[in-house]
């Protein structure tokens, strides 16, 4: 089970994060947060106050979170090792060009 381990600010709206696999990456949320729990993100000192959970999601203090797929997803979606995870998870489409979080 994928978590995240750690997170640092290192610029307005990107995150160091390390995943409990030891992988290291900087996440670039700039732009990509939209509705209503995301809005305090767009003050900068707010977004920077961000923690991993005891369960390895992203957080802030007003409840927002980010789940570590999602995390993974934006971060690795590369990677040919985890395209049958992101496909299990929707965000890759299968043969058939549903996701799997559809069917």
């Amino acid at each position: 089970m994928i978590r995240l381990v750690s997170a640092t600010v290192v610029a307005p709206w990107k995150v160091r994060v390390r995943f409990n696999d030891g992988v290291e990456a900087v996440l670039d949320l700039e732009g990509k947060l939209q509705g209503p729990v995301f809005e305090p993100l767009a003050d900068a000192a707010f977004f920077a106050d961000v923690n991993v959970s005891e369960f390895g999601v992203l957080t802030w203090p007003n409840g927002a979170d980010l789940a570590p797929e999602f995390v993974l997803w934006e971060t690795r979606r590369l990677d040919p090792g985890l395209q049958e995870a992101f496909r299990a998870w929707g965000y890759l489409e299968d043969e058939t060009g549903m996701s799997a979080a559809l069917l």
